[in-house]
């Protein structure tokens, strides 16, 4: 079945740097960037899991309530939660005030691994509402 509008591309390998930011507590936002912050398209998910789109591909993701997000999800805590230590590790300080990292795969690879779990996780889920959106347009 066909969806009405083609499904972002994301290719793992392409992953040359990611650029980690955390807002702070009060605005609990992470906007993670790959290889470089680009203008995108916001395609909103589920679990505050937001993708960045731009000329057809991934290109980011921002997670709103990152702190609380994953908890509340096991298989997403699984990764998260390992990826939240590294990051921390790197950037030298916790996650409770602005951090922003700039690393390469190697540097960071279970943030890497986060990265690309929680990217195919929101992917399957806007295809999945985008075929649900098609049969729905196909019955009416």
């Amino acid at each position: 079945m066909e969806t009405s509008a083609p499904t972002p591309t994301f290719d793992p390998r392409s992953i040359r740097e990611i650029i980690f930011f955390y807002w702070d507590r009060r605005d609990d936002i992470a906007s993670i960037h790959i290889n470089e912050r680009r203008a995108a398209f916001t395609i909103e998910g589920d679990h505050g899991i937001h993708l960045r789109e731009a000329d057809g591909e991934i290109v980011g993701m921002d997670v709103h309530d990152f702190s609380r997000a994953y908890p509340h999800c096991p298989a997403l805590s699984r990764v998260a939660l390992p990826a939240i230590a590294e990051i921390e590790a790197f950037a030298g300080q916790k996650l409770d005030q602005s951090v922003e990292v700039r690393a390469t795969p190697e540097q960071l690879p279970l943030t890497t691994q986060m990265l690309i779990f929680v990217i195919a996780y929101a992917l399957a889920n806007h295809e999945a509402e985008l075929r649900a959106e098609v049969a729905g347009t196909a019955r009416s």
